[in-house]
């Protein structure tokens, strides 16, 4: 088969982001790695009509969500507010004084019936992007064959205070300089499947695995082997450092003394795909 027959598609709400990567690709608009077609959409229903493989690489963990807190009047979401005059910073986060409708929607459709979580829990984040977006996939996948790949950091969830704020690779305050640093939170996969779940049709959802489960299972200590067969002793430190990296759990130092923490279980994966595909390599269970 030739890569010419597939079309690649990007997804980019921002027009900026979308003429930068314009200029990265060939002129010609194909891909310089294999010759596929590349188009670019700001949603996913701009994506022609077919089968569609999504990979959805650090992309849930970008979108906004609500925090709440339990106190005694109820849950409450926090809120930016104005700060007072003598405070150096323009905003403050604040607790609302009380339970908003949305809250408790939110809240209700994350946990359910689950009187244990709700009991137990003492701050939950909601992300009504994330389930408008899965739930956008599910039903594409049910019209038109295919799968899509969910890989982030994150929790099976439900998943607490989280969110924040990082800028030249230091963590920040929420509310300095805001549209200076870059917001995320840790990615509920729970409420992924729970979306996929809440959608009518022949569209199904993997168990979540970690990124080490993942590419240990679609052979990367295979791949390692064949790259280090005929490298050169300081390549073979390279990628026994960028294996460590993908795969590691908790701080590691490598051979040149640098400190970095692994992926491999905070990372973590979840497919969803036609009733028709089958469960994809690297995964085994079905929810």
């Amino acid at each position: 088969s030739s890569f010419g027959d597939i079309r690649m598609g990007s997804l980019h709400s921002s027009p900026e982001t979308q003429d930068q990567q314009k200029h990265s690709a060939a002129i010609t608009g194909r891909s310089d790695l294999n010759g596929c077609r590349v188009t670019w959409h700001r949603s996913l229903s701009e994506v022609p009509k077919g089968p569609m493989v999504l990979i959805a690489h650090e992309l849930y963990d970008a979108l906004p969500v609500h925090q709440l807190q339990k106190t005694e009047v109820g849950w409450c979401e926090h809120v930016v507010d104005v700060a007072k005059d003598d405070q150096a910073a323009h905003f403050q986060m604040k607790l609302a004084k009380g339970p908003s409708l949305i809250a408790n929607v939110m809240k209700n459709a994350r946990l359910g019936q689950n009187k244990t979580q709700q009991e137990d829990l003492e701050s939950l984040e909601v992300c009504p992007d994330a389930w408008t977006l899965t739930q956008d996939i599910a039903r594409r996948l049910e019209r038109h064959a295919g799968a899509a790949l969910v890989m982030d950091y994150g929790y099976q969830g439900p998943v607490g205070d989280t969110l924040q704020a990082i800028r030249a690779h230091e963590f920040v305050d929420l509310l300095d300089q805001p549209g200076s640093a870059d917001l995320s939170a840790y990615v509920d996969f729970g409420a992924i499947q729970a979306a996929v779940m809440n959608t009518p049709g022949n569209v199904e959802c993997t168990d979540v695995v970690t990124q080490s489960t993942l590419l240990h299972s679609l052979g990367i200590t295979s791949r390692l082997e064949a790259l280090a067969k005929d490298a050169k002793e300081d390549e073979i430190q390279q990628l026994m450092s960028q294996y460590e990296r993908l795969v590691g759990v908790g701080e590691i130092v490598n051979d040149n003394g640098e400190i970095f923490h692994g992926m491999g279980e905070s990372y973590k994966a979840v497919a969803i795909m036609s009733k028709n595909v089958g469960v994809l390599p690297g995964f085994s269970n079905l929810v």
